[in-house]
């Protein structure tokens, strides 16, 4: 039987793909590692509720996906993110975080509130894995097309 890991960029992609079935730059998908093939994915929605962020659809389909412990999830997202889904990420206990561009990056296209994933995360019990970066420049192209 062959173990083949599904890297960081295939992973991303797919929630580049996410992001594009709904025209949007915010794709975001939570993979548990002990098994990369559960995967559930969202993209911002365009319903008017301010809250249906990527992230934050992802976290609500969380229970689709069969996990022992949440120390098994990653979260993967187009965009890095906001205060309000970061908090959301750290109360589910998500341990890891990549993403795409920075909020700093993302403020040239939408509006944000400028405080980092990390900086929460300090302010929490600081134990969440934080990457950025991760296919850095497609997701610039992604929101540099798609954001509005």
């Amino acid at each position: 039987m062959t173990n083949h890991r599904i890297s960081d960029q295939d992973l991303m992609q797919a929630a580049i793909s996410c992001a594009l079935e709904n025209n949007t730059p915010y794709g975001a998908l939570v993979v548990n590692v002990r098994n990369g093939e559960k995967i559930v994915c969202a993209n911002t929605t365009s319903s008017g509720d301010k809250t249906e962020h990527a992230e934050m659809n992802a976290l609500r389909k969380l229970n689709q996906l069969i996990y022992n412990d949440e120390e098994d999830l990653i979260l993967y997202s187009t965009a890095e993110p906001c205060p309000m889904c970061m908090g959301a990420i750290l109360w589910c206990g998500i341990k890891k975080v990549k993403f795409g561009i920075s909020i700093t990056v993302v403020k040239q296209f939408h509006g944000q509130i400028m405080v980092s994933a990390q900086r929460l995360n300090e302010h929490y019990h600081n134990d969440c894995v934080i990457t950025g970066g991760v296919l850095e420049e497609q997701c610039f192209k992604l929101f540099k097309k798609l954001a509005s």
